[in-house]
């Protein structure tokens, strides 16, 4: 397509030249410096503020925190996609024992999951994942949002999309 991510490691200017060099095409977003947007104001304002009052060099911390962040986030995902999620009636399944066996990061990562796998890709509040922890650890049920009921059978943890409507019950 016709979108692609960023080049973080890169400067505005310095992507321009070498777009310019190789005559590749690329368009500015004008909301990039719209002061309606608090992305916009803190790239515009703070970041220069920072820069050259109090931080030199914070853009390169930045990234380098951000590259750091997302290796950690793309390990933390994969050990998440190891705990499996089994397809039940009117939901999702996960095996309780690798999933209150695993740091809390990695097994919020495969709670995650499965509640995109419950429908509308909605990957639950800090607040469903931590319902569902809490009952994967007392052997109780809870509602969570999206009508997703949540309950512990051992030996699995049931995302229920049907208990909400009586479907399948």
């Amino acid at each position: 397509g016709p979108w692609r991510r960023p080049f973080l490691g890169f400067g505005r200017d310095e992507l321009r030249t070498a777009a310019g060099e190789f005559g590749i095409p690329f368009a500015d977003d004008p909301a990039n410096i719209d002061d309606r947007f608090l992305r916009s104001r803190i790239r515009m304002h703070l970041i220069p503020l920072l820069e050259s009052s109090y931080a030199p060099g914070v853009v390169e911390n930045l990234g380098r925190s951000g590259g750091l962040l997302a290796a950690d986030d793309a390990l933390i995902e994969a050990m998440g996609d190891e705990i499996p999620i089994i397809d039940v009636p009117c939901g999702v399944a996960i095996p309780l024992a690798p999933l209150i066996t695993a740091d809390v990061p990695v097994a919020s990562r495969a709670i995650r999951s499965a509640l995109r796998r419950c429908g509308d890709d909605y990957p639950g509040s800090m607040d469903d994942v931590n319902t569902a922890l809490r009952v994967a650890s007392t052997a109780r049920s809870a509602h969570i949002s999206g009508h997703v009921t949540v309950r512990s059978e051992p030996p699995f943890l049931v995302f229920d999309t049907g208990a909400a409507t009586g479907s399948c019950e």
